[in-house]
């Protein structure tokens, strides 16, 4: 008996019923035994990672210990040698010898930038400079007066046995920070003859020794943790990200500080010398060193058996090792071992259907992935606006669409006024909210097919506007753009009066080029914002006739 056509389409929809079915009920099984199982191998990683954590704290601050020790046992060294009393009139052979005992010892270290041995007065005696592998002995004329530095003042208060060490922070040269960056400590000693003081010994040991001697094993461990050091008021003396390091030593980097960005965290640390803490951006392990009170190492004791003595305020400085593991690393291989395996797993019960279903999920996401990195790549995230990479791109493609019809092209480079203040006033929250309310403005005063607005960086914007051939319609645009700043900006219950200064350029008039026009409407910017704040001037080549 033949099978009607009805029938054996109701036979496939029965069949796929079925398949369907089983296939959930198989899916639900299979799925509450991978959760089981994943949850149980996460929390097994986690765990790990946590003692990894505390382990390479340890590591770290055994191999800190162990360098800080060798510079003391360094310096406690060098202050053994043979004093000089310049005083008396010591004869040149005597300061030659020790001359080259410094010199030697330099070399040898390779970590100190300076070896000095100074009088009773501060003044220098004897100093040697290590710079790129070479030794120098400072003439006789080249040696400096340092009774005014902090140190030296400091160091003359010294008791016999006892060791200065001053602040960790940035070398200073000619009252400027040095670059590239050096981070510094100098240690000092008083130097006794008889019981009676003659002088004293100072050396500036190079920081970034003490950084090798913890990021070394760091790196070489290959742990997916983020290692950074800290003092005791929260400011990066190391860090993945060396913008936020020295924060302390500018003026425009104060507020960069752990305990700024990490508030839970610091007040935690406040509270223990080390342990972990945990919140939604990772694990935190720490562990606090004492460079007045240093852990000796297991090889000597007689650390131990000094007294060290810093800068006024600082008696209480504490060095912080934290090691950072982002919650992304939580369970990164219980994550790989499921992309490694899972899925032939699932290839061989499901092939064909599994398959079809992880290839339409890839191109969705794909497809997804790729719009939105188009998109990010092409705007500004907190505005919405165009960013600088249109500069590359969608403006010189815009000035060839005008040079073809014959049309000009204006550059309007704008600068908020006021803009700072609020930043400063009521914070960045309010002041990204302001360029929000900005950049609505602008985009609904142009034309959607003939102008950008594009964000070059904090409060400055160029907007480009095709099809203003004349000088009054380029004025008359201008204008409309800054009658948008007349009333008062309104974000979260507050009345901001925030202005703009517009310079303008046009193409092909003023140039060809794009850089020389942007360069161009940024001099008439600036000479408005000198001259004339809150207008519009267009470039002209006398200045005095914009």
């Amino acid at each position: 008996m033949k099978i009607k056509p009805l029938d054996a389409v109701r036979r496939l929809k029965i069949f796929i019923k079925q398949t369907s079915l089983f296939f959930l009920l198989f899916f639900g099984s299979a799925t509450a035994v991978f959760v089981s199982w994943y949850l149980g191998q996460s929390i097994q990683e986690f765990t790990q990672h946590k003692d990894q954590g505390n382990k390479l704290l340890q590591i770290h601050e055994h191999q800190l210990s162990t360098e800080y020790e060798s510079v003391i046992a360094d310096l406690t060294i060098l202050s053994s040698l043979p004093t000089i009393d310049f005083s008396q009139h010591p004869g040149n052979g005597q300061i030659s010898e020790l001359k080259e005992i410094y010199s030697t010892f330099a070399k040898a270290r390779d970590r100190y930038n300076q070896i000095r041995y100074l009088d009773n007065q501060g003044n220098e005696r004897i100093r040697i400079n290590f710079e790129k592998d070479q030794v120098y002995i400072v003439p006789e004329e080249e040696l400096q007066h340092k009774s005014h530095r902090y140190y030296i003042q400091d160091i003359l208060k010294l008791k016999q046995d006892e060791i200065y060490v001053s602040p960790f922070d940035l070398n200073i040269e000619n009252r400027e920070i040095e670059k590239p960056y050096r981070p510094m400590i100098r240690l000092g000693k008083r130097l006794y003859q008889n019981g009676k003081p003659v002088g004293m010994l100072i050396i500036n040991y190079e920081g970034k020794f003490l950084f090798h001697a913890i990021g070394e094993e760091h790196s070489i461990m290959t742990v997916p943790s983020q290692l950074m050091m800290l003092n005791q008021d929260g400011y990066w003396l190391k860090d993945n990200n060396p913008e936020r390091e020295w924060g302390f030593m500018f003026e425009d980097k104060k507020h960069l500080t752990f305990a700024q960005l990490h508030p839970d965290v610091w007040a935690y640390m406040q509270q223990h010398p080390s342990g972990q803490y945990k919140n939604r951006n990772g694990l935190y392990s720490f562990m606090k060193v004492n460079p007045l009170h240093p852990i000796t190492g297991i090889h000597s004791n007689f650390i131990e058996q000094k007294s060290f003595i810093t800068k006024k305020g600082h008696e209480n400085a504490t060095w912080i090792l934290v090691s950072f593991l982002p919650t992304v690393e939580f369970n990164r291989h219980t994550i790989n071992t499921i992309k490694q395996n899972l899925i032939y797993i699932i290839l061989t019960l499901f092939a064909t259907f599994i398959a079809a279903v992880l290839v339409s999920r890839y191109q969705i996401e794909r497809h997804t992935l790729l719009l939105r990195n188009e998109y990010l790549a092409n705007h500004d995230a907190l505005t919405g606006l165009f960013n600088r990479s249109q500069l590359d791109y969608t403006v010189p493609k815009k000035l060839m669409q005008s040079r073809k019809a014959d049309d000009c092209c204006t550059l309007y480079y704008l600068d908020l006024d006021g803009f700072k203040p609020v930043n400063d006033t009521y914070g960045h929250d309010i002041g990204d909210e302001v360029l929000k309310v900005v950049a609505k403005r602008l985009l609904s005063a142009t034309r959607s097919q003939n102008d950008l607005v594009i964000r070059l960086g904090g409060d400055e914007l160029l907007i480009v506007a095709s099809g203003l051939n004349s000088e009054e319609e380029q004025i008359q645009f201008g204008n409309k753009l800054l009658k948008l700043f007349e009333s008062p900006i309104v974000v979260k219950q507050h009345h901001l009066n925030i202005g703009a200064t517009i310079g303008a350029a046009t193409y092909p008039q003023d140039s060809e080029k794009l850089d020389h026009l942007i360069s161009m409407a940024d001099s008439a910017l600036y000479y408005a914002k000198q001259h004339d704040k809150g207008t519009l001037k267009l470039f002209s080549p006398d200045k005095r006739t914009f």
